[in-house]
């Protein structure tokens, strides 16, 4: 088990944020992922930063999820706790803004294929994570872990 300052370090970087989420799309696009708002399957509240929104994606939420994705200082967002949409199979999964004169960057979600529905967060830092976080106990190896809920 780690906390969530081991795994996350926000950036607020425009051209590395924009490299981040041209690794996540080439990594997971086509994957059948799903995403979800996270609340507390991760991490406990008190362990993320104030006005945080975290994004989890998995194949099959029932054991793992393998991506974690942070919002941070949060301006707006239509995203709700733990609402989940299926991945987009014709387009990246996520669109990055341009950066405002205010520091805020604009992410866009693509919700479902067939549908041009997308889902917005703006926030002023980022971060993610590849790693398999399962849910329920087995002894980690690599890049894998157990979230804070899980016990022996």
């Amino acid at each position: 088990m780690s906390d969530f300052s081991e795994n996350h370090k926000p950036t607020t970087n425009y051209v590395e944020i924009s490299q981040a989420i041209r690794l996540i799309n080439d990594s997971i696009n086509g994957c059948g992922f799903n995403f979800l708002v996270d609340k507390e399957i991760s991490y406990r509240e008190n362990e993320i930063p104030g006005n945080s929104l975290i994004v989890i994606a998995s194949f099959d939420f029932s054991y793992y999820h393998d991506l974690e994705l942070v919002f941070y200082d949060v301006i707006s967002t239509d995203l709700e706790v733990e609402m989940e949409w299926w991945d987009h199979w014709e387009k990246d999964q996520i669109e990055l803004g341009e950066e405002n004169s205010h520091g805020e960057f604009e992410f866009k979600f693509n919700r479902g294929t067939h549908k041009d529905t997308q889902y917005s967060v703006r926030s002023k830092g980022f971060s993610y994570r590849f790693g398999t976080v399962f849910y329920y106990y087995r002894i980690p190896e690599g890049n894998q872990r157990l979230p804070w809920w899980v016990t022996r």
